[in-house]
């Protein structure tokens, strides 16, 4: 069992690569009868079973300790990115992806605005927002069911972008 208990989350990965890297053991410690009994398989058992239809891996992510990297400033209809860093319960940066994640941005009244979820693989995660309307936005983030520190955002959505330079025609 993973520690802490509340955030056991077991995923089930049946690609036939992931199952060819578990190594061939020819420890007899570990061999199984040729005549099991009924309820006598061990763990090792098990695992052997497994490997050979694919494994399962333990999630130790921790949602109150990832974290999420908001932009300064938005403008409608431009994106802005966030990025997630997922930790775990020890406050360790995760190095790998897949937890289960859910992303909702929400304009003031309550309707969906855009958003895409990339998984970089590496415990972190990149989020694509793209507001179609002024004022404040909420963003909900959470992993393993549960809000991130912080969640929800309210990030405020301005109407245009203010220009960084102008050409003036003088000759008209």
């Amino acid at each position: 069992m993973t520690e802490p208990r509340e955030n056991a989350f077991l995923r089930y990965e049946d690609d036939p690569h992931v199952a060819s890297d578990a190594p061939a053991r020819s420890d007899p410690s570990t061999a199984t009868s040729n005549n099991p009994q009924p309820g006598s398989a061990g763990f090792v058992d098990i695992a052997r079973c497994l490997a050979a239809f694919g494994r399962i891996t333990v999630s130790t992510t921790y949602p109150p300790l990832c974290t999420a990297n908001l932009p300064g400033e938005m403008h409608v209809h431009l994106p802005a990115k966030v990025l997630v860093q997922a930790y775990d319960y020890h406050g360790e940066r995760q190095t790998t992806g897949k937890d289960p994640i859910s992303v909702h941005f929400k304009d003031s009244n309550g309707r969906e605005a855009s958003s895409l979820l990339v998984d970089n693989g590496d415990g972190s995660y990149e989020i694509t927002l793209c507001p179609v309307s002024a004022g404040p936005h909420t963003l909900a983030v959470n992993i393993l069911s549960r809000p991130i520190r912080g969640s929800p955002y309210v990030i405020n959505v301005r109407g245009r972008q203010k220009p960084q330079w102008s050409i003036v025609d003088e000759c008209a």
